[in-house]
């Protein structure tokens, strides 16, 4: 029966994998078969040679959207790694950020180093900067350290 498949499949020049033969007997009725039976054991009226029906069990891939990794500094001396979008704005990043340093994200502020203390634009995304790398302060525990020792020295 497969070199049946091969033989009509050539001859018509189409692909034996992604064709299959039925076989019809004299009542118009299917006859099952085995991939290696002779055609001659079977009573066979008409041969049909159908293309296969191809189940969409694998799904069509998902393109992964595209992260670049940003370095994010906080503390003075700690570093950490997030991965994002280059093209979402940074208040949409603000949370994955402050959840990676343990920050709260109400009493954070994310600066372009710690020496500008100039808050960014959170409007704007990391390729609008032009940022891989920024700084995140905790600004609850910067006005409570320095109400303290404020307060201290009088």
């Amino acid at each position: 029966m497969m070199d049946l498949l091969i033989f009509l499949c050539a001859q018509y020049h189409l692909n034996p994998s992604s064709h299959t033969i039925d076989l019809l007997s004299a009542e118009k009725n299917p006859i099952k078969f085995k991939p290696n039976t002779p055609i001659g054991m079977l009573e066979v009226e008409k041969v049909i040679l159908k293309p296969k029906i191809l189940d969409k069990k694998k799904p069509t891939p998902v393109i992964p959207e595209k992260t670049v990794r940003v370095v994010i500094n906080f503390k003075k001396t700690q570093k950490t790694i997030v991965r994002v979008s280059p093209h979402a704005p940074l208040e949409e990043l603000a949370p994955v950020i402050c959840s990676k340093c343990e920050f709260d994200p109400l009493h954070t502020q994310l600066l372009k180093d710690c020496q500008s203390q100039e808050p960014l634009d959170l409007t704007k995304s990391l390729n609008e900067l032009g940022l891989r790398e920024l700084y995140a302060m905790d600004v609850s525990r910067a006005t409570s350290v320095t109400a303290f020792n404020k307060s201290s020295l009088q």
